[in-house]
């Protein structure tokens, strides 16, 4: 509502300007324009520098500004500079490297069983999340089936304010692949697995 205001005033100024002061009055609601700018870029900025500094109290362990921002209206671009972030500290590049080991690969059915969940703030700690909600963990979100390591995602990465799935691609069972959403790999799953999660309007499947 506000950019539409300001849009309109702007416009109004023009016209006004154009018709009671000729081009001297243009140049000054060009100077309008040229202010609305600068201001734009300035509160782009103080955003931006408001988001690293959430991010960073999150990789300390404080994740509630982090967590305020991803509920709010900044928190597309808030994921955007979190995924920098991890690309630059090497964590999506590590999540990557877990798909080799031996347990992730086991061909087996993996669809049933006792699944338990683990949340790994930015902080390095870890703890359960059996029941809990799937955005709630700010940082690295595994699951397991039976023991079973199936799962490694980023839930801050997943799109907020609408139903999501977060599928991943066709493969044989047993394959890992990667998760993905709109902003791209949020982390991987075994193909077969099924539905690794679903609650509060989130379904995280593989298979």
């Amino acid at each position: 509502m506000s950019g539409s205001i300001g849009r309109f005033v702007l416009v109004l100024a023009t016209s006004t300007a154009l018709l009671f002061g000729g081009a001297g009055g243009a140049n000054a609601a060009t100077g309008v324009q040229q202010v609305q700018r600068e201001t734009a870029a300035t509160q782009d900025e103080a955003s931006r520098a408001q988001i690293e500094s959430a991010i960073e109290s999150a990789f300390a362990g404080d994740t509630a500004g982090l967590a305020a921002l991803l509920e709010g209206p900044r928190a597309a671009l808030t994921q955007v500079v979190l995924k920098d972030r991890l690309e630059e500290r090497g964590d999506l590049r590590r999540a990557e490297s877990l798909k080799i080991t031996a347990e992730a690969v086991d061909p087996a059915p993996m669809s049933t069983g006792q699944y338990d969940y683990y949340c790994t703030g930015y902080n390095g700690v870890t703890i359960g999340w059996n029941g809990m909600e799937v955005l709630a963990c700010h940082g690295w979100l595994d699951t397991y089936i039976s023991g079973r390591h199936v799962a490694h995602y980023n839930p801050d990465l997943i799109p907020r304010g609408a139903p999501v799935t977060v599928g991943c691609a066709y493969a044989m069972i047993g394959v890992v692949v990667s998760l993905t959403v709109p902003l791209g790999v949020v982390g991987w799953a075994v193909f077969g697995t099924g539905v690794l999660y679903a609650g509060g309007g989130v379904v995280v499947s593989c298979g």
